[in-house]
């Protein structure tokens, strides 16, 4: 098989379940499934459930715990109100804050209640939140997006903004905020799939403990497991080892002097030349309750080809706090690992959100999606999707990653055990993406490379 480097996948060893049972603790449930853009910046940037739990995939408890919760289940789907659409990846927590899950890309969530728990808070960025009573959760739980004033847009002038941002976050970088001394630090699920011609024929799942603030960097491999079908006479098949290095986006960096960025395969945004490579725009969005966010927005100009990434940030008006960036990086190559030659160009789909900590923004999720072509004579289209989902404060600790293919390099020195694996289901899985796990276990795919 043909495999093609710059994407991410993961296995676990016989020692994953005592040094790790922590993730499992405090992991929420949920399922879903990348070229590195080389821009690392140093400066910038769950739920338990007893034994008698009949859901599969759901980390268990222990102790005391099991006897003191009686657990159920609580599912729907969020989508949206307007287009009746689902909502991939929003965020879905418990009353309390501190449980709680993404939904996948059907917009599917599960996660586990107990006795006390109340309300569930459902937010999309650009969309109204909601709280809903447990007891009143039905089948799909409805968000309605924020309104666009057209009458306000002359009145926020994009490049005004873009230098507020660009200075704003310059500050915090030179006053070492962004990378504090004894930065906290936490654990992330990383799950990813791959399809060619719409079949899977690629899984892996891994957890890493990471700095997140503006950016994920810094991980340290826990645990993890990967899968793949191998190509039958005359088939071809893609595979990612290494789409997750997508997670290490910057949406943009304000000085690259200040930082320790690579940019050149790939454009983003920076203070000193993104008026020359790109046009930007401003936006008010606002809510019934008159809250309001603003969306600025950085396209590529039509002569730039080189690859180049484009984004639209969610910014609060007054703090100038990033909640959110979707973008895309365009025109990203593919190479034969055999050969080093080019196979395909492909179109990159990102999505980050933010939690704020003491004002900077902290990772809580990514999510990359690519498509393709194998090239322009072949018909084979290749999908990966993967998302990385911060389950908690962790301690420091892993295995330190570095280097291409190090991912799969890492799951292969640790090894696999099925038994580790069977109840871990951290985002919900998609009907297709169960079938396709059964299928990679029942076919004995997951095991050492």
């Amino acid at each position: 098989m043909k495999e093609m480097r710059k994407s991410g996948l993961s296995f676990p060893g016989r020692r994953f379940r005592e040094r790790f049972a922590g993730v499992f603790r405090a992991a929420c449930i949920g399922g879903a499934g990348a070229v590195m853009m080389a821009a690392a910046c140093p400066a910038a940037g769950q739920n338990g459930g007893g034994p008698d739990s009949s859901l599969r995939g759901v980390p268990r408890t222990e102790g005391a715990e099991q006897t003191q919760h009686r657990w159920r289940v609580a599912e729907a789907v969020v989508a949206d109100r307007t287009t009746g659409l689902p909502l991939s990846y929003a965020s879905v927590y418990l009353n309390d804050g501190r449980r709680g899950t993404v939904t996948n890309r059907q917009g599917e969530f599960a996660i586990r209640i107990a006795d006390g728990d109340e309300s569930l808070a459902v937010s999309y960025v650009g969309y109204e939140k909601r709280t809903v009573p447990i007891d009143r959760l039905t089948d799909t739980v409805w968000l309605r997006p924020m309104t666009f004033e057209i009458e306000t847009i002359t009145v926020i002038p994009a490049d005004k903004l873009t230098e507020r941002l660009f200075k704003r976050y310059e500050e915090l970088y030179r006053r070492g905020r962004l990378v504090p001394r004894h930065e906290e630090r936490y654990r992330y699920y990383y799950r990813q799939t791959t399809q060619t011609d719409g079949e899977y024929n690629e899984v892996m799942e891994a957890f890493f403990n990471a700095a997140a603030r503006f950016s994920v960097r810094d991980l340290r491999y826990a645990a993890g497991r990967y899968a793949k079908l191998e190509p039958e006479r005359g088939e071809y098949l893609f595979t990612f080892t290494n789409f997750f290095t997508n997670s290490y986006i910057l949406p943009f960096v304000p000085n690259p002097r200040l930082c320790d960025v690579r940019i050149a395969d790939i454009i983003f945004p920076y203070r000193n030349t993104y008026r020359r490579f790109y046009t930007t725009s401003a936006a008010v969005l606002t809510d019934s309750r008159g809250e309001r966010i603003y969306k600025l927005t950085f396209k590529r100009k039509p002569e730039v080809w080189r690859s180049i990434s484009e984004c639209s940030l969610y910014i609060d008006p007054e703090t100038l706090f990033i909640h959110r960036c979707e973008g895309e990086i365009r025109r990203l190559e593919y190479f034969d690992i055999s050969n080093n030659l080019p196979i395909s160009k492909i179109d990159v789909r990102f999505s980050i959100t933010y939690r704020e900590q003491e004002g900077i923004p902290v990772v809580e999720t990514v999510h990359a999606y690519g498509e393709g072509f194998r090239d322009m004579n072949d018909l084979h289209t290749g999908d990966v999707n993967a998302v990385l989902f911060n389950v908690g404060p962790s301690e420091a600790g892993g295995t330190e990653l570095g280097g291409d293919d190090f991912l799969l390099r890492q799951i292969t020195s640790d090894g696999y055990d099925a038994a580790e694996w069977e109840d871990i289901e951290i985002i919900k899985r998609t009907p297709l993406e169960e079938r396709a796990m059964r299928m990679f276990e029942k076919k004995n795919l997951f095991r050492t490379y």
